[in-house]
């Protein structure tokens, strides 16, 4: 199993991913060596759930790519038309991609099998924070959102405190869920 979560402002996108993997015949068997958030570039992070050996194929072909100047847009088409060829019928793989579109604007794209792969895409509201989560057996929105209230200040590094403070939370309670996890953080130009 696995957990990516994007919080998003007017003015950054702070992403996380956790490193569990659970064998998929016995769930009671899980490593911590699975990374699942990485840097398209320095506008672009992007994380998966689901199939890791998926997630590692499509993030080896993404690699092979020039995406050094790519937006969350075209990044999100690249992978929807990989999934959509590369992916069985019964593979279950979601996405989050976090980035800065070509006008420096913050905005989280979510391609998930339930649909094809087809992009949902998450803009920032000024004052606003929001968030996509995927895929945790513990929903922590009631958690989010008593953190959110405690907040003095909104910046990148209370965001990412606060991420990191929810997957350390998911995973007490979701043992598909590891403590530990990366944390990605795109600012505004």
């Amino acid at each position: 199993m696995s957990m990516i979560n994007a919080f998003i402002t007017e003015r950054f996108i702070v992403m996380t991913g956790d490193y569990r993997r659970v064998h998929i015949e016995d769930n009671e068997v899980h490593f911590d060596d699975a990374p699942k958030l990485f840097e398209i570039n320095d506008r672009v992070l992007i994380g998966y759930t689901g199939d890791y050996a998926i997630s590692l194929k499509l993030q080896a072909y993404l690699d092979k790519k020039d995406l050094k100047t790519a937006s969350p847009a075209e990044v999100a088409r690249i992978c929807r038309r990989w999934l959509n060829r590369r992916a069985k019928e019964d593979t279950e793989q979601r996405i989050l991609i976090g980035g800065l579109d070509a006008k420096g604007k913050p905005a989280i794209i979510e391609l998930t099998h339930d649909n094809d792969y087809e992009p949902t895409v998450i803009n920032a509201e000024a004052g606003r924070i929001d968030w996509r989560l995927v895929y945790a057996n513990i929903d922590p929105t009631p958690f989010i959102e008593e953190e959110l209230g405690k907040l003095e200040e909104t910046s990148p590094d209370s965001i990412a405190e606060l991420a990191r403070k929810v997957n350390e939370q998911v995973a007490g309670e979701d043992s598909f869920i590891s403590p530990a996890c990366d944390v990605g953080v795109l600012i505004c130009r």
